[in-house]
């Protein structure tokens, strides 16, 4: 490497990640910088998750992050927005939902939130598309 020359992005991630260690279904995916966040979803047994698992592209390590959501969330659509992490939707039992889908969104900022605020988003029927798409990670 020539002087001024920068090392190539790649090498600053892990080139093994470690394995999740449980078995999750219906969760959001959404990448903020070097992590990426897995929230929702539910177990083999059906029990609703409020938790969001991060794995870091750095050292490959997957770590349970501390701030439970405010609801289950089962399907939802996760979106970073200006650094915030926006968990939208998901599935809901509520008999008075036209849907079936949640009309509330939980958002996390990781500089200035100490927990989950949850915002009304009106009710959309997103928790019931099925995304067949590959997530593919820049490393």
């Amino acid at each position: 490497m020539s002087s001024g020359s920068k090392p190539s992005p790649r090498h600053r991630f892990s080139s093994s990640l470690s394995d999740l260690d449980v078995r999750i279904q219906d969760y959001g995916l959404v990448q903020l910088e070097d992590e990426v966040w897995l929230c929702g979803g539910h177990g083999d047994r059906y029990d609703q998750i409020r938790t969001c698992l991060i794995l870091s592209l750095v050292d490959g390590r997957w770590r349970i992050f501390e701030q439970k959501m405010i609801h289950p969330r089962m399907r939802p659509v996760m979106v970073v927005d200006q650094g915030a992490v926006i968990v939208m939707s998901g599935v809901t039992s509520d008999v008075n939902s036209n849907t079936g889908c949640r009309d509330t969104q939980e958002v996390f900022h990781p500089l200035y939130s100490d927990g989950w605020a949850v915002e009304d988003i009106g009710e959309v029927e997103i928790c019931h598309e099925v995304d067949t798409h590959v997530l593919n990670i820049d490393c």
